[in-house]
């Protein structure tokens, strides 16, 4: 492998990893939305109503940034690394097996993020489950939706990461 194909292929795990940790964002952006719909004054209701667009636009160009720095790594890499040489080792370890460790990496490091926070949410919708605040157990009915979906998600890399990069090579993408 060379250097450049290092930098390409470590821009690219970190976009999968930003994507999957935006997942977690979801339901503050939704959430925002829940409010606007509650709030009854029509000045504050303005006010919550382009809070709730700006969480959305800065949530959507964060998500576009990301998709750009996974199909626009190679460009990027170019950038970064000036020349071009094939890095020399003891061992020879193909592409396939790098991606595929460093898928496992990323699932690794997903999982051991969500599980305190499965466990934290869990105890917060319990504590709040017998108060009267809709919005508020809405929220955290959605965090543990999106927590739930980034640990179904890291499980997924973690175990299947000779699957995705198989598909990656069925698909074409280096």
């Amino acid at each position: 492998m060379t250097k450049r194909e290092i930098a390409s292929l470590v821009l690219k795990l970190i976009g999968v990893y930003m994507v999957v940790q935006f997942i977690g964002y979801f339901p503050a952006m939704f959430g925002s939305f829940g409010m606007v719909i509650l709030q009854t004054k029509e000045a504050a209701s303005f006010q919550m109503a382009f809070s709730a667009g700006l969480l959305i636009l800065s949530g959507l160009l964060y998500l576009a940034g990301c998709v750009l720095l996974i199909v626009y790594s190679d460009k990027i890499a170019v950038k970064m690394v000036s020349e071009d040489k094939t890095l020399e080792s003891c061992t020879a370890i193909s592409k396939s097996d790098v991606l595929s460790i460093a898928f496992c990496c990323i699932g690794l490091l997903v999982l051991t993020r969500c599980i305190p926070q499965v466990i934290n949410l869990i105890i917060r919708y319990m504590t709040i489950k017998g108060i009267n605040g809709g919005a508020q157990i809405y929220f955290n009915i959605g965090s543990l939706v999106s927590v739930i979906v980034q640990f179904i998600i890291g499980l997924w890399l973690f175990l299947g990461s000779k699957g995705i990069v198989f598909w990656l090579k069925l698909r074409g993408v280096n």
